[in-house]
């Protein structure tokens, strides 16, 4: 009887595979959540490049709290204050020194709270779920006009070949996010949350 072979060499009748070094899976780019806050001046003379300069130079010193940038808005003149927290945001919004300095400091009317609710059956049309979520969710707090005012649809529609369930998100304004912030949402004879 003969000896086996050599660990490092094949088992007779297999091909030889080339040796290829491990890689690495892809990470995944981790969403950094922000929230925004636009500086205006009363000169309109005053550019967004000079008014993001004077926030830096005469305001960030005394801010005391974490800013991812503050950088000049590309239309309508002025600077955007971006931060990690709605906290953050509020300190931000109510800081004296900015007035001191000349300017005014507001949210950004762009951003909007998001809501998303969670496994709507796809058997649910874009529209129907829009009428039920008025019906019984606001019907007693707002008319139709201020509902479509106040709510809505971020997600693109769906239909029942998109899978058995989808997940809303809903773009609302405060006084809806007031609502909705209870943890339920009730459409048709569903609850979700």
């Amino acid at each position: 009887m003969s000896p086996p072979p050599p660990p490092s060499l094949p088992a007779a009748g297999f091909p030889q595979l080339p040796q290829t070094a491990p890689v690495a899976a892809p990470r995944a780019t981790k969403v950094r959540e922000t929230w925004s806050a636009v500086v205006k001046c009363d000169d309109p003379a005053l550019s967004g490049k000079a008014i993001a300069k004077k926030v830096r130079t005469m305001v960030a010193p005394s801010l005391g709290v974490r800013v991812h940038e503050v950088r000049e808005l590309r239309r309508g003149g002025g600077a955007i204050i971006r931060t990690p927290s709605v906290g953050e945001l509020q300190n931000v919004v109510h800081l004296k020194k900015f007035a001191e300095v000349g300017l005014n400091v507001a949210r950004n009317a762009a951003e909007k709270p998001k809501i998303v609710v969670y496994d709507v059956d796809t058997a649910i049309s874009p529209e129907e779920f829009m009428k039920e979520l008025l019906e019984n969710n606001f019907d007693d707090e707002m008319t139709a006009v201020e509902f479509r005012k106040a709510v809505h649809l971020v997600t693109k529609p769906w239909s029942v070949t998109d899978g058995a369930t989808v997940n809303v998100t809903l773009e609302v304004n405060d006084r809806a996010m007031a609502k909705l912030d209870v943890g339920r949402v009730y459409i048709k004879w569903f609850s979700f949350r």
